[in-house]
């Protein structure tokens, strides 16, 4: 009975030394499993905030880029604006033009006709008689004087085509 207490004994301590043996590898392998599973739970951390730092560094490049499409809807804007400013400018020069161009023709004409009318009665010789023909002295210089006036008229007339002519 002896030996079989001993045996028991010996068996239990086999057993228990066993288990111990078997306990102090498993701890040492949950040990390194911790170990590693920190690792992996610090290289997520640190992955998580690379992506918070790309996605906050993602929301101000999107902030930029809209606020660059404002700026350049308002750009546009602005041009819009111009252009329609230089079309009125230009329309209103083009109006103008128009009626500097038809002042043109019509003081054209009156010259033409005052020439005609003037050449057809009032020839040389016509202007001597007309001169010629007064009944004293001081309405043959009125006579002049408003043959003067006439040409001086015609002058006038002449440069003021010149000057429209030129500003066209």
């Amino acid at each position: 009975m002896r030996n079989k207490k001993v045996i028991f004994i010996i068996v239990t301590i086999c057993i228990t030394g066993y288990s111990w043996a078997k306990t102090s590898t498993s701890r040492k392998t949950l040990e390194q499993k911790k170990v590693k599973l920190q690792k992996e739970i610090k290289l997520t951390q640190d992955l998580l905030k690379k992506t918070q730092y790309t996605k906050e560094a993602s929301l101000s490049d999107l902030a930029t880029i809209e606020k660059q499409i404002s700026l350049r809807q308002s750009l546009i804007q602005n041009t819009e604006s111009e252009v329609k400013n230089y079309s009125s400018l230009i329309q209103n020069k083009l109006d103008t033009l128009q009626t500097l161009e038809m002042t043109l023709r019509q003081l054209k004409e009156d010259y033409k006709r005052s020439i005609y009318i003037n050449y057809k009665y009032f020839r040389l010789t016509d202007k001597l008689l007309f001169i010629i023909s007064a009944h004293n002295f001081g309405e043959s210089v009125r006579r002049l004087n408003y043959l003067r006036k006439v040409g001086e008229q015609r002058k006038m007339q002449f440069k003021e085509i010149q000057h429209i002519k030129a500003s066209l």
